[in-house]
């Protein structure tokens, strides 16, 4: 009892660092660059899904800890020169576009194909589906 009494007690302590390290980079992000990054979660998300994957192939703890960090740097630069520098000035474009991009990061490529295929199909109705995630098209 007292064995999953203190799992329990750390595993919260670990949930609530996680968090806390999330909203300190979101406030650092607004506080020095004045940009309201919506797609910062995503971006931690896509950095944990790259190092799983990079953990599974590989099967070293050690290079992922080392490969994941350069590439998330370099997707990071790679999203700030393109899609942040342009609208570096205007609040309310940086909003839309980093929203777009935690939309497109958290859509599956098999969402997006599914969603195209109805988009091209003839009788879209046929493509809606009851999941949390709207995959569907509406009609022309």
């Amino acid at each position: 009892m007292l064995d999953t009494l203190l799992l329990l007690a750390l595993n919260g302590l670990i949930w609530g660092l996680i968090i806390a390290l999330i909203a300190l980079g979101l406030s650092i992000i607004f506080g020095l660059l004045d940009i309201i990054n919506i797609a910062h979660g995503d971006f931690f998300m896509v950095g944990t899904v790259l190092a799983w994957f990079t953990l599974e192939l590989t099967g070293n703890f050690w290079v992922a800890f080392l490969i994941v960090p350069l590439i998330g740097f370099i997707f990071g630069a790679l999203i700030q020169r393109v899609v942040i520098q342009p609208i570096r000035n205007v609040a309310a474009l940086s909003i839309v576009a980093t929203f777009g991009l935690s939309r497109r990061a958290s859509v599956s490529p098999l969402e997006r194909r599914r969603a195209a295929s109805c988009r091209r199909s003839r009788a879209p109705f046929q493509c809606l589906e009851s999941t949390t995630k709207s995959t569907g098209c509406l009609p022309r």
